[in-house]
């Protein structure tokens, strides 16, 4: 990663005047610009290893192939969120039907939904039974071939167990929401700030869902999901 995400911490204390005990001493007085683009720069680093999202086409995708990608959340990763965001982007030649959640290891579903035919960005906001703290889950990803529905892809992700570290982010994060109410800053800033809160606890998937479950996004914040996908969708999914 090309910004060390304490700079991206301290970014948002520099920026908003923000006490919280989490952030580290502040070093830089960049705003919330910097602090998406050093997540942008994150997604975009070819030597990241083992990526957990991005084209499922296995090679690095051609212009003239367009299979669907996995944005958000990645494979192998931890949620603090109970209610996770997921995001994909459509295919042209390999289209996703549906998109289904189970415990891992059980074949019973928990939740499903159907995914928009355009190729374009489609999200998701988990609405089955309460994930459970500590459990792998799996998120199905349906195709269509000669007729015939079947699961063409699946990725775990397991749920942050109850205990230390998670009573310690759901105090942090709900001290930072406190502090960042008592600002100017608007729904988009705080998402930025609360993204970068959890990319600097290494819970990519949680960053990116504040990122794009903002209703009425600015005009940056917008740019900066577009940029996010093309970044995230030029990389090969490692199946």
């Amino acid at each position: 990663m090309n910004v060390p995400k304490w700079v991206l911490v301290a970014a948002i204390s520099a920026t908003w005047g923000l006490t919280s005990a989490t952030a580290a001493p502040a070093q830089s007085t960049s705003g919330p610009g910097a602090i998406i683009q050093g997540i942008v720069d994150f997604f975009r680093d070819d030597d990241v290893d083992d990526r957990g999202r991005g084209a499922a086409g296995g090679s690095r995708p051609a212009a003239t192939s367009m299979p669907y990608c996995v944005v958000n959340p990645g494979k192998n990763e931890t949620l603090w969120s109970l209610q996770p965001l997921f995001v994909l982007q459509q295919g042209e030649t390999e289209r996703v039907e549906e998109i289904a959640v189970r415990p891992r290891g059980e074949t019973a579903i928990f939740w499903s939904a159907p995914v928009l035919p355009a190729a374009s960005d489609n999200q998701q906001i988990y609405a089955g039974p309460p994930l459970q703290p500590g459990v792998e889950y799996e998120w199905l990803f349906y195709t269509t071939f000669l007729g015939e529905v079947y699961v063409d892809f699946s990725l775990s992700f397991r749920v942050m167990a109850e205990g230390a570290e998670r009573d310690r982010i759901t105090t942090e994060l709900a001290q930072l929401q406190s502090e960042l109410a008592a600002t100017a800053a608007d729904e988009s800033e705080q998402a930025i700030a609360i993204a970068a809160y959890f990319f600097d606890n290494d819970l990519l998937a949680d960053a990116l869902q504040f990122l794009f479950s903002v209703n009425s996004p600015s005009e940056d914040l917008l740019a900066t999901r577009e940029t996010l996908v093309e970044a995230i969708c030029s990389q090969p999914l490692a199946r």
